[in-house]
């Protein structure tokens, strides 16, 4: 659900999100950097020293062959060298290294604001997945309505984007799509609570490119760093959502009356295309938990 308002009290926060919209959505192109090839994995230090000593037998052969040592004893004398190696220097040096996952991910160890860079990633070709499936339903590549593993999907899809569920008195009611706001080719990020929007679309209304989405969402982050940097703290407003409907409703209400820059912000909330959290944390459930049913327990 896309709830999340400032107070007036907090106008300044709400205009820095709006520069740093206006930033990530107009802003020209970060130049890209060429294409590299993706790690390889770091092979078993005990294996790669082991094979290592291997490829030294024939040189051995050779050199007892012309009168040197015999190369059984070259042969252990390089065994007890790599040994050697493995124990000391070798187990300090990977000690040095990177926690290996990251390594094998291809992860930087910059960590800004709590959000790693593999996890911008992610997130980036995460809404480009969305966009493209959103791009194919616009031009009618996919038929929910005509295929037999779709007639449980054809009611949802008119729902999926550029709607927003808004709190109401007696019951929820859900926004209105306004394909024609400006709000609605964005995408709406919310990093520490505060919240940003990201043009989604190319001006012909292709779907930017993952790399483009990625550099968007990195400044994101640098920019909610640097204002955390400054003492800066978003008002968790997104947790009155947690209340009952009619008292959020109510405190919804409130907020709006404010200012009208609460009512642009619920304007960018209900007409973007869909909402991204770029959590700085990892949400970890209590298996144990006795109130939980068993099947719900499995699923954990």
């Amino acid at each position: 659900m896309k709830l999340s308002l400032l107070p007036s009290a907090r106008h300044h926060s709400t205009s820095a999100s709006a520069r740093s919209m206006r930033r990530s959505s107009t802003g020209a192109a970060a130049p890209r950097s060429p294409a590299t090839l993706p790690r390889l994995p770091v092979p078993d230090l005990h294996q790669t020293l082991k094979r290592y000593t291997q490829s030294l037998v024939p040189f051995f052969l050779e050199q007892e062959a012309r009168g040197g040592p015999s190369h059984h004893t070259a042969l252990k004398t390089a065994a007890e060298r790599a040994d050697k190696f493995e124990q000391g220097l070798g187990l300090t040096c990977q000690q040095r290294l990177i926690v290996p996952d990251m390594v094998l991910q291809g992860r930087s160890s910059s960590v800004l604001a709590g959000i790693t860079p593999w996890q911008v990633r992610r997130a980036a070709w995460l809404i480009h997945r969305t966009l493209e499936f959103k791009h194919k339903l616009d031009r009618q590549d996919l038929y929910p309505d005509t295929t037999h593993t779709g007639v449980w999907f054809r009611e949802t899809v008119s729902k999926m984007f550029n709607v927003c569920r808004i709190p109401c008195s007696q019951c929820d009611t859900l926004s209105t799509p306004s394909l024609s706001a400006s709000d609605s080719r964005k995408v709406l990020v919310m990093v520490h609570d505060w919240l940003y929007a990201i043009e989604a679309y190319d001006i012909d209304g292709t779907p930017i490119a993952p790399n483009e989405i990625e550099q968007r969402l990195r400044r994101i982050v640098q920019d909610a760093a640097s204002r955390i940097q400054g003492g800066e703290r978003a008002v968790p407003v997104g947790l009155l959502s947690a209340d009952t409907r009619g008292r959020w409703a109510e405190n919804l209400q409130y907020i709006l009356s404010l200012s009208s820059t609460n009512h642009s912000t619920f304007g960018t909330i209900k007409d973007s295309l869909f909402a991204l959290s770029l959590d700085h944390y990892t949400y970890t459930p209590n298996v144990s938990d006795s109130t939980l049913p068993p099947v719900t327990r499995q699923h954990l």
